[in-house]
């Protein structure tokens, strides 16, 4: 990359998760060598794209699949030079915390008959309804690629086609029956997907639930040592200054923006920006930066789910479940209530560990005696607790990318769905966004809002 002239446009990025890297990587692609960019993350690059260490191993905490039609995710991997870790053919079990209702088997095609058998065609319908949403997913990616940007989050969810945003306004287990699908199904098969992707039940709102059982699909993939990885060389591919500072404070002056940091160790330090990109949650709930000289109050809508994450080295007790062996995997029904997920994990490093380790999943902490009860030894566990995704009620509001001149909010994509790739396009919205209201360039509108149905 060329040298950065002296009279570059000053962008600061406030978040180093999968939203704020990306979003350094393609305010570069576009601005070229005008853009100084700087990217304020107090911990590690990556965000919630975070690993834990159990016994010399490290493990995904954070964000641990990447489906492989997520364009632009696949396409960092490929272009970063990035080496995908081998899948792992895992059975599951579906457990109502009493007993398990229904085991797979090491060969899919006894798999799928033992599903036929309990559910009919539900899964075929159900393959049907997440392969149609992918296929109209895909058309924002073109839109993206040739300049669109969208203000808000219903007018980028409407680009992809007007039916989706109709699915905001109904809860899943709502549209799945009326899409044909039986209560059992979403009881057993739905539930277990939304539990294990977002702690939550299908009365989440549908848009978000299609995106959860997306991710319980078979065309995953996770990145070789971690998928912070492709947060890290997006990054440096952006050529950003990294200050490992918490900003505390958005100040604006009427033709830039003052952004006050402090790194724990000295006096706060301010910087002047001519656009500034928040990349990090700012909620009703969880609204860490103060915001000063701003015409109009700024009010972020929604609250977080937290989530509760158990690594524990150890081996699981078969009687917990009324069964005489587990599988790998066990997914939570309706009927559970201590825990949504229990799974064996692998390494990051592709490696085997010496040792069996699971990872827990449950939106309170597991106390001892419910550990006990689910594992015959633990020799070692580490608990996890944070603010992983938004609570998903229907009809929740949907922000705007843009508050105001020159000030974006990437963040405000995950009312509708949080995940790796949808931070990646909401990044690549605002980069072009940005790029286009700078040079005075508004943005072709290319939306596609002629009527389908869902």
């Amino acid at each position: 990359m060329s040298a950065i002239c002296s009279s570059a446009v000053r962008v600061g990025i406030v978040g180093g998760g999968i939203g704020g890297s990306s979003a350094a990587y393609f305010v570069r692609q576009l601005f070229k060598e005008d853009a100084d960019i700087q990217l304020y993350e107090q911990n590690r690059i990556g965000g919630r794209l975070d690993m834990e260490e159990v016994n010399d191993h490290w493990f995904e905490s954070g964000g641990s699949i990447i489906h492989t039609k997520n364009k632009y995710m696949m396409d960092f991997i490929d272009k970063f030079g990035l080496q995908r870790r081998p899948d792992s053919d895992d059975t599951f079990g579906l457990c109502d915390g009493q007993q398990l209702l229904f085991v797979s088997s090491s060969w899919s095609f006894v798999t799928m008959a033992k599903l036929f058998w309990r559910y009919g065609y539900d899964v075929i319908k159900l393959q049907r309804l997440v392969s149609a949403m992918l296929l109209k997913f895909s058309s924002i990616y073109n839109l993206l690629d040739s300049g669109a940007a969208y203000d808000t989050v219903e007018d980028l969810i409407m680009a992809m086609d007007p039916s989706l945003i109709k699915l905001m306004g109904l809860p899943l287990s709502q549209y799945l029956k009326l899409s044909g699908l039986q209560p059992g199904f979403v009881e057993e098969m739905v539930t277990a997907a939304t539990l294990t992707n977002y702690g939550q039940r299908p009365d989440i709102h549908a848009f978000v639930g299609m995106v959860a059982l997306a991710g319980a699909a078979n065309e995953l993939t996770a990145v070789m040592g971690g998928n912070y990885q492709v947060a890290v060389k997006a990054v440096e591919e952006s050529g950003a200054t990294v200050r490992k500072e918490r900003v505390e404070k958005i100040k604006f002056t009427g033709d830039a923006y003052l952004v006050t940091s402090a790194d724990g160790g000295g006096a706060p330090q301010t910087q002047v920006f001519d656009i500034v990109i928040v990349a990090a949650p700012q909620t009703a709930d969880h609204a860490p930066i103060v915001w000063e000289g701003l015409p109009v109050p700024l009010h972020f809508p929604g609250r977080y789910h937290n989530l509760s994450v158990t690594f524990v080295d150890g081996e699981l007790r078969p009687g917990a479940l009324a069964a005489s062996s587990l599988p790998e995997d066990i997914l939570c029904s309706a009927g559970c209530a201590e825990f949504n997920s229990i799974g064996r994990v692998r390494p990051v490093s592709g490696a085997q560990a010496p040792h069996a380790v699971h990872k827990v999943f449950s939106n309170a902490p597991l106390s001892a005696p419910q550990l006990d009860a689910l594992f015959a030894a633990r020799r070692r566990e580490r608990r996890l607790s944070w603010l992983a995704y938004p609570s998903y009620g229907v009809g929740a509001p949907l922000g705007n990318f843009t508050l105001r001149d020159n000030l974006y909010y990437l963040n405000s994509v995950e009312a509708a769905a949080s995940a790796m790739e949808m931070s990646v396009v909401a990044a690549r919205n605002v980069a072009n966004m940005a790029f286009a209201r700078w040079y005075n360039r508004p943005p072709p509108d290319m939306r596609r809002f002629e009527h389908t149905e869902l």
